[in-house]
């Protein structure tokens, strides 16, 4: 049989001639205005002044921060205003406690650093694994609070009491986890492998997506051909738009590094208050306001670049501000006007959007409750990344 005479290949063919020329131009744009920010770059650094980074960088790592510290500062004294050496001061001081040293020192970096964009895979990029595990961390938290929740809803009475039936016993529990468990254990391989070094945080996507075939086709064989071909097709359908999201948001944030949006929106909080407490409180109200009605993907990428050098001004982790970045993204994926997970749900249970919201309202009371904690106490997001490092 050719290729054409498929039933997808018209489909995809169109869809492919429709958006793929689009993103393929804004993604060249990137790169152009990329390149244009690279231009700027700093001086080369003296020799002497990467000597005692070096110098620093051991210290840091053998623990005597305020050696470190001193090594920074004689580098800063040789090569004046290179970002790089008030970015290691900002974490040197982080890392003592020194709250006042670390804003002025970030603040500094930002103010010399030349107007190019904010990667907006950098927190990605650079703690793949710690995310992943301070996501790992953060899950037994929400698991909690939604089991509580719905034992809660499920001993009421009236519109959000659940219907009751006999316990099936721990033998049909077993035999749930037993069919459960090839697909559970692709979270294991992915975590593992990243965390292990077996692959990069972008090959696990690939190991995923050829295990997840294996198990539909071999273990649960409901894996048909047309199955696969919509398969295929809704990934295509992703890709595009994507694409389309990566190469607009990744111009956009060349722009607002040009036009220094970071550094004003640092001096606006500022305005607000020095407190970092104040500070996360208002990220997550932007952020839960942004989730009603943008998408998760569109929604990463266009406020990391904002947001991510504000919190390490005020001494916030990236890897915290990650997993409070993707929990506020989770809870606007199910909250209307534009909430496309709870569109689907509804899609499928025949139900309206009204309907599900009267009885899933003590739900969204958890997610915001296990926010505020994962915001405020930093250690349910980082110990495992600390254990693991």
């Amino acid at each position: 049989m050719n290729m054409h005479d498929l039933p997808a290949f018209p489909a995809l063919k169109e869809f492919a001639m429709r958006y793929y020329p689009a993103a393929l131009a804004l993604s060249l744009l990137v790169g152009v205005t990329a390149s244009v920010g690279d231009a700027e770059t700093p001086a080369p650094l003296d020799p002497r002044a990467a000597a005692l980074i070096a110098e620093g960088q051991a210290k840091l790592a053998a623990g005597e921060v305020q050696s470190a510290i001193g090594a920074y500062e004689a580098a800063l004294t040789i090569a004046p205003g290179q970002p790089a050496i008030y970015l290691r001061l900002a974490e040197a001081a982080r890392r003592e406690g020194l709250q006042g040293k670390a804003i002025h020192y970030y603040r500094a970096a930002l103010e010399r650093e030349p107007p190019v964009q904010v990667p907006v895979g950098r927190l990605l990029r650079d703690h793949p694994g710690a995310l992943l595990a301070g996501s790992a961390g953060v899950v037994s938290t929400y698991t909690l609070f939604y089991l509580a929740t719905a034992f809660a809803l499920a001993q009421g009475a009236g519109p959000l009491g659940y219907p009751r039936e006999a316990f099936p016993g721990f033998a049909a529990v077993g035999r749930y986890v037993v069919v459960a468990t090839p697909g559970i254990l692709l979270i294991g391989m992915i975590f593992g492998g990243v965390r292990s070094g077996v692959f990069t945080a972008t090959e696990s996507s690939c190991v995923a997506v050829v295990y997840a075939i294996l198990v539909t086709i071999l273990v649960y064989r409901q894996l048909t051909w047309t199955a696969f071909v919509e398969a295929t097709l809704g990934a295509v359908r992703t890709t595009a738009m994507v694409l389309l999201v990566i190469g607009a948001a990744g111009s956009f944030g060349w722009l607002m590094a040009f036009l220094q949006v970071p550094q004003a929106t640092i001096a606006a909080m500022k305005a607000v208050s020095d407190n970092p407490i104040v500070i996360l409180l208002m990220i997550n109200l932007i952020l839960l306001v942004l989730g009603t009605f943008m998408d998760m993907a569109p929604m990463i990428i266009i406020c990391t670049p904002i947001f991510l050098p504000v919190v390490k001004a005020f001494g916030v982790d990236p890897v915290h501000f990650g997993v409070i970045l993707i929990l506020n993204a989770g809870i606007g994926l199910n909250t209307p006007p534009v909430g496309s997970v709870q569109f689907v749900a509804c899609a499928i249970g025949r139900i309206s959007i009204g309907e599900s919201m009267r009885t899933i309202w003590p739900f969204y009371g958890a997610s915001v409750a296990v926010l505020l904690l994962v915001t405020y106490l930093p250690g349910l997001s980082l110990w495992l990344p600390r254990l693991f490092h």
